[in-house]
């Protein structure tokens, strides 16, 4: 992860301006997301990938399209009853 240009570390910070400004999914004190949750989801998509990202982009969309198909999951199964977006 070092000697691809930081790619964690950008990833962490990408992925955190992504939950604070977009998807207001950043806060611990509020019953969201912690810094270190992100860092753990984030260490576990490049245990899970073997590390074969070209760029922190491809890690956010990574994240993203967990997020989506654990709420579409999470609908199905009826354990959200309402969602704003």
């Amino acid at each position: 992860m070092i000697r691809q240009n930081h790619i964690f570390k950008r990833s962490v910070i990408l992925i955190k301006a992504w939950c604070y400004h977009e998807s207001r999914l950043l806060g611990s004190k509020s019953g969201l997301f912690s810094t270190y949750a992100l860092e753990i989801l984030v260490l576990y998509i490049f245990n899970l990938y073997n590390n074969e990202f070209v760029g922190p982009l491809e890690v956010t969309n990574l994240i993203i399209l967990m997020y989506i198909l654990i709420l579409i999951w999470l609908m199905k199964n009826k354990k959200i009853k309402f969602m704003l977006f």
